[in-house]
């Protein structure tokens, strides 16, 4: 690989397609049939001060054990989670960044974005399909709002 922004789109890709497990050594990739399971749609990876933040839409259901568990009941109802990595390897489901209560939702918590702006992180996410922002001082969260609201509240859904 050239770049991390190389290994970043191969994972991304990865999870996407949820099909093979890669691996990386010493610039040759190493495809593994391991099927780690993430229990993620909408996955957005960030790269901060040498570590890699996987946040994400989380089902709820059960999900199965394999490679990495990280398995939740909570799912889309309770909030967003976040996983992280130093190598985009080995994974550690870090919890809940987002809860319900600390923010705007009380369901259906969707596609997060974080962006780290003026030593503040900020979190776009969609909850009961409307858009609003939470703001957090670490990328592990807790991500919340002073004002619980969303960007428009005007439409009846905002998104999908």
């Amino acid at each position: 690989f050239k770049n991390d922004i190389d290994k970043y789109n191969l994972l991304l890709y990865t999870i996407l397609s949820n099909n093979f497990f890669i691996t990386f050594k010493e610039n040759v990739m190493d495809f593994q049939i391991k099927n780690p399971y993430f229990p993620l749609g909408d996955p957005f990876l960030m790269y901060y001060n040498g570590t890699y933040y996987l946040y994400g839409t989380t089902e709820v259901s059960e999900q199965p054990k394999g490679l990495n568990d990280f398995s939740t009941n909570d799912g889309d109802l309770d909030g967003i989670y976040v996983y992280t990595s130093k190598d985009l390897l080995n994974w550690k489901k870090e919890g809940l960044c987002l809860k319900k209560g600390d923010a705007i939702g009380e369901k259906w918590f969707w596609a997060p974005e974080v962006a780290h702006y003026n030593g503040k992180f900020y979190m776009a996410y969609a909850a009961e399909e409307h858009i609003a922002i939470a703001v957090a001082d670490n990328p592990l969260g807790p991500f919340t709002q002073e004002e619980k609201k969303c960007i428009d509240q005007k439409r009846a859904e905002a998104v999908d």
